[in-house]
């Protein structure tokens, strides 16, 4: 698995299937990791991983 996933806002604007896909890797990470931190920024969403 990716421990760093970005999307730009272009990739956002007219459909949620890319934030839904993003929300099921986080909701797969938090599975595995007891930390995951997410970040959104203008138009960005930064998914930070860190396996304690």
């Amino acid at each position: 698995m990716k421990a760093a996933l970005k999307t730009t806002n272009s990739n956002i604007v007219g459909t949620e299937d890319p934030y839904l896909r993003y929300q099921s890797e986080i909701l797969k990470a938090s599975i595995r990791f007891q930390r995951v931190s997410v970040k959104v920024l203008r138009g960005h969403i930064e998914v930070a991983v860190e396996k304690h």
